[in-house]
């Protein structure tokens, strides 16, 4: 049997930009405060390369939110995402 298996979009493209925007600060900013390049910034904002899990959790303990809020955009719209995917 071959099923098709379901994926729960991704809001960190979002998120990202939408966190450092509201904190004032620029991708260069960002970037230095979590060791990476402008260019990782970026990419992370256009959602050109995936961000793993370290730089997710320093994200979110440097702006104080919950891990999930970087990939779901909140609670409540991954539990949404989840149960479109399971249907």
């Amino acid at each position: 049997m071959n099923k098709k298996t379901k994926t729960i979009p991704l809001n960190v493209k979002h998120t990202i930009a939408d966190l450092r925007i509201r904190s004032g600060l620029s991708q260069i900013e960002l970037a230095k405060e979590f060791g990476v390049s402008k260019a990782t910034i970026g990419n992370w904002e256009k959602d050109s390369s995936r961000i793993d899990f370290n730089s997710a959790q320093k994200i979110s303990k440097f702006f104080g939110i919950p891990i999930e809020y970087i990939y779901f955009g909140s609670i409540e719209e991954f539990r949404e995402k989840l149960k479109r995917a399971i249907e």
